[in-house]
C-alpha cells in the first residue's frame, strides 16, 4: 500500500533520494466517557460526555510520523553552581562533618599516646601494667558500660536517651 503524500513548501513532487515529502496529518473528535461508575463531586452537572478536539497526528498506513516536544526557554530550570562538583548544600553538610571528624582523630591520637606515656611513667608502674590494664579495667568496663546501655535503651525513649548518655 502506497502512502498519499503532500507536498510542502521548500519540497517539490519528485523529491531527490534521500528527502521525502511530509505525510498528511489529520485532526479527529474523540470523545471521553467515564470508566467508572462512581461520580466525582467534581464532576459536571451535566452527565452527557462533551467531546473535545485532539489534534492526533495521524498519517496514512505505512507512514512512520515522528514529533519532538519542546519547553519554552523559560520553562527549564537552571543547574545550580557548583564548586568542585558539588552544590552549596552539600558543601554546607561536608564542612562541618569534615571539622567534627578532624577534632575527634585529633583528640583520640593525642589522648592515647598522652595514657601510654603516664601509664609506664608513673611511680611504681612500668610497660608490664599496661596488659593488665586492658584485660582487668577496659574489658570489665565496657561490658558494663553495654549492658547500662542497652537497659536505659528499653527505658528511655530514643530522644531522652540520646540527651542522657
Amino acid at each position: 500500500m502506497q502512502a498519499t503524500m503532500r507536498p510542502t513548501v521548500g519540497l517539490r513532487n519528485s523529491a531527490p533520494s534521500g528527502l521525502r515529502a511530509m505525510p498528511k496529518l489529520t485532526s479527529r473528535v474523540v470523545k471521553t466517557f467515564a470508566a467508572s461508575p462512581i461520580k466525582s463531586p467534581l464532576a459536571s452537572v451535566s452527565s452527557m460526555p462533551k467531546p473535545f478536539l485532539a489534534p492526533l497526528m495521524l498519517a496514512e498506513p505505512g507512514v512512520q510520523a515522528n514529533m519532538t516536544v519542546q519547553a519554552a526557554a523559560g520553562d527549564v530550570p537552571q543547574p545550580p553552581k557548583k564548586f568542585l562538583g558539588f552544590e552549596p548544600l552539600t558543601w554546607a553538610k561536608i564542612i562541618p562533618l569534615g571539622l567534627m571528624f578532624f577534632c575527634i582523630l585529633f583528640n583520640y591520637t593525642i589522648l592515647r599516646d598522652t595514657k601510654d606515656v603516664l601509664v609506664v611513667t608513673a611511680p611504681g608502674s612500668g610497660a608490664e601494667i599496661i596488659p593488665f590494664l586492658k584485660t582487668w579495667v577496659n574489658l570489665p568496663m565496657a561490658i558494663v558500660f553495654t549492658i547500662g546501655y542497652a537497659k536505659l535503651a528499653n527505658v528511655l525513649s530514643s530522644e531522652a536517651l540520646s540527651y542522657s548518655c
